[in-house]
């Protein structure tokens, strides 16, 4: 194929496409195969999308947890693939493990990883990370880059090359087209597998002439774009819901942390409203039980609010280093959260915004596309329950070694000339 002067040319096994914990742990387990791995993001691998962003906490199976309190807990209801969810709890304590030896700060009692209760769940399961997500994923950005992964940072791809140069293809996926954010120079690379991992598109929407955006700002959509552009099977995407932010604030609401640190949720007179809703368990309910009684309490004049005017000293100064992102949200709009509470608000997606929904992927990572996977929040997640850094990172690790085992058995597919300069000229 004749290269055009801008445009540089990259071959190898495995192309991961997003650098969140997905991305990172696809790449991990897609190198161990002894693949040679290239991860894009199209921001900096570690500091980009949801994993970097994380408030605070981890939950992770650990030996001598019951099973059936983790199914209780996180995957009760017919929409929850059981099965999997138990298959997945052993690869999510590896995670944890691996992650503290590549140096992630847990919160820990001596040497010991402790874990906290969170909302809806009767045991505790929650692991803090001492310094909140932006230390953990460059603890995982380290880890993953002494394992031997190639990256290329400030990359956009755009669109996805097939081997029969049609879209959607009747052949399968042989790369990826891009361009470098700061430089404009294109980037065409070709591989025999690629593993999608670039998360959803952001939840929370941005109002109406506000120049404030969801955290995290890079989100869009796109990797869940060029797998539909391609042809691949999109799956839960009809599951929509309420989501909760601080009013006027679009940044996570951090309660896995917040809520078992001893917040409450007050209407404008200071009563607690959630007796009404949950009395037995109050401010630990279900995470969903709790969107419904804000948005209904918004509806009904009543400035839901969540107070943290009792938490100890000693825990707002943890809560500082677990969640730094949303205390220090706070403090850049002049609010003290230790003297006055924080009134809340909703939004109600019109799908399932962060929560997992995009490609149709098997319980091995595949999507209905050869040679294309995929784990994380741009995909199904094959049914295990939404929303949670691990079974992002599990799904991202099931991809990798699907991807692995793939690429030892097939020879690469020659790009097409004509989509790859139709792509170079879009």
């Amino acid at each position: 194929m004749q290269s055009s002067p801008m445009l540089k040319e990259i071959e190898t096994d495995i192309l991961v496409i997003g650098g969140g914990i997905a991305g990172a742990f696809a790449a991990y387990r897609a190198r161990a195969s002894g693949a040679r791995v290239l991860l894009v993001d199209r921001s900096y691998f570690g500091r980009s999308g949801c994993s970097a962003l994380a408030s605070g906490v981890y939950p992770s199976y650990m030996p001598g947890d019951k099973v059936e309190d983790w199914i209780a807990g996180l995957g009760a209801g017919p929409l929850v693939n059981q099965a999997l969810l138990v298959k997945s709890l052993p690869v999510m304590y590896e995670h944890l493990m691996t992650m503290d030896r590549w140096g992630v700060k847990w919160l820990k009692e001596g040497k010991q990883i402790v874990r906290m209760g969170a909302p809806g769940r009767t045991f505790k399961n929650g692991v803090w990370m001492a310094e909140g997500g932006p230390q953990m994923m460059m603890a995982v950005r380290a880890g993953v880059l002494e394992s031997g992964v190639e990256v290329l940072n400030r990359v956009a791809v755009t669109q996805l090359l097939t081997s029969d140069g049609k879209m959607p293809t009747e052949g399968q996926v042989v790369g990826a087209i891009g361009f470098h954010v700061r430089t404009g120079e294109i980037y065409s690379i070709h591989v025999k597998a690629t593993i999608m991992c670039t998360g959803p598109y952001k939840f929370p929407y941005p109002w109406p002439g506000s120049t404030l955006g969801y955290m995290p700002v890079d989100l869009s959509g796109d990797g869940i774009a060029m797998m539909l552009q391609a042809g691949a099977q999109l799956s839960r995407l009809e599951l929509g819901g309420i989501n909760l932010n601080p009013d006027g604030l679009l940044c996570a609401p951090g309660l896995e942390s917040l809520m078992p640190s001893g917040a409450k949720f007050v209407d404008k007179n200071g009563r607690r409203f959630l007796e009404d809703y949950d009395a037995k368990r109050m401010e630990m309910t279900s995470r969903a039980l709790l969107y419904f009684a804000i948005a209904h309490q918004k509806e009904l004049g009543n400035v839901p609010s969540m107070d943290l005017r009792e938490i100890n000293f000693e825990r707002m100064e943890l809560l500082k280093k677990a969640i730094p992102i949303v205390i220090s949200s706070y403090e850049g709009l002049g609010m003290d959260v230790t003297k006055e509470p924080v009134p809340y608000s909703y939004q109600v997606a019109g799908t399932a915004g962060i929560f997992g929904a995009g490609a149709r992927v098997t319980e091995r990572g595949e999507t209905t596309i050869p040679g294309l996977f995929a784990g994380g929040t741009c995909t199904d997640l094959a049914y295990l329950p939404g929303g949670h850094l691990p079974f992002c990172s599990v799904t991202g690790h099931w991809a990798g070694e699907t991807a692995g085992a793939y690429v030892a058995g097939v020879q690469p597919k020659p790009l097409v000339a004509t989509q790859v300069a139709q792509a170079v000229g879009d």
